[in-house]
């Protein structure tokens, strides 16, 4: 999965609109805010926005120790572990993406079969 469908889900899942691009000033992904504001939003490259991301879909994450432990992020039905060969900063933040994707995936299915 690339990394702006794994933003588009991500998005999804926290009841945000997405969109890139916005204009010249915004480049890159952006969430439409309650009064059609944009905002710059990449959960995947700026803590804060992971952070927040983490916090609204009720998330636990484990960051990686210097054992070389993954870290992750999980919540009831999803559980992601990230490989922390990587930055444990970048690891922690693509491990809370790819829960916030692999559960807005979960709820689509899960509202087809209803």
């Amino acid at each position: 999965m690339t990394d702006r469908e794994l933003l588009e889900l991500a998005a999804k899942a926290a009841g945000h609109k997405l969109v890139f691009d916005y204009d010249a000033n915004l480049q890159g992904p952006c969430i439409i805010d309650s009064e059609g504001f944009p905002e710059q939003w990449n959960p995947l490259e700026d803590d804060g926005d992971a952070l927040r991301l983490a916090v609204k879909l009720g998330f636990i994450v484990g960051t990686p120790n210097k054992q070389g432990s993954q870290a992750s992020a999980q919540i009831v039905g999803v559980i992601v572990a990230q490989d922390s060969n990587i930055d444990a900063y970048i690891a922690t933040r693509r491990a809370i993406v790819r829960a916030a994707a692999e559960l807005s995936k979960s709820l689509t299915t899960g509202a087809n079969h209803d």
